[in-house]
């Protein structure tokens, strides 16, 4: 099965949830990879919502994510900066463009997306390998705690 790449967004929805969880239906395709630009858009939240920032941590350290930093002159990186330099403004989507990046460098992986317009952008570059939500296994949780 392709490999899970998850943005911001979703991301956001299972610690909101509260529901890291499910993604272990995705067994044969643990970890779930996580770019370094996301991880980082995560990490600006960690003071504000600690409780979900928490459960975020948890899921990388019992192997439900992965995060991959992008090296210098790496075709992730290379896909990275060609995505960015088509954006008028250069602090925005910049998870999102690292999740397409990554998932063009990786041939057998699906990017997992919440907003529409990024569904629509990545939907562009990666042809039947765009994902939502509802495209997890398991989604909508049944009993996960929200907050």
């Amino acid at each position: 099965m392709p490999r899970p790449i998850l943005d911001t967004g979703v991301l956001v929805e299972l610690a909101q949830r509260n529901a890291f969880a499910i993604l272990s239906a995705l067994a044969s395709d643990l970890p779930c990879l996580v770019p370094d630009e996301v991880d980082a858009e995560l990490c600006k939240g960690r003071d504000r919502y600690p409780s979900q920032f928490e459960l975020y941590q948890a899921a990388i350290r019992n192997g439900l994510l992965a995060v991959v930093a992008f090296e210098l002159g790496s075709v992730e990186h290379g896909h990275f900066l060609s995505l960015r330099n088509q954006r008028t403004s250069p602090h925005r989507n910049r998870g999102e463009d690292a999740c397409i990046a990554l998932a063009l460098a990786m041939a057998d992986s699906h990017v997992y997306l919440i907003d529409h317009r990024a569904q629509r952008r990545a939907s562009s570059l990666l042809p039947a390998r765009v994902r939502t939500l509802s495209d997890l296994p398991g989604w909508p949780p049944s009993g996960a705690a929200t907050s």
